[in-house]
């Protein structure tokens, strides 16, 4: 695969009151989906679910979960 070595990331993300308020571990989940959404580079667009959880080495259930929670977000 193909690598593209990085992601833009804004340090203004310090101080942005959606990422702030967000637990630690969904902080942590939105910046490895960041990473994904940039190694894939398909404009954003993530993997599969199965495909995303084995890259993170979690467990496909938590993912969802994660993603829902992430989809709240406002």
């Amino acid at each position: 695969m193909k690598s593209y070595y990085w992601i833009k990331l804004y340090h203004e993300i310090l101080d942005d009151a959606k990422m702030g308020r967000l637990p630690d571990h969904l902080w942590r989940r939105t910046i490895e989906l960041f990473l994904l959404a940039g190694e894939e580079h398909h404009k954003g667009h993530l993997p599969s679910l199965a495909d995303m959880a084995w890259r993170l080495r979690v467990d496909e259930e938590q993912l969802h979960q994660d993603l829902e929670a992430l989809a709240q977000v406002d």
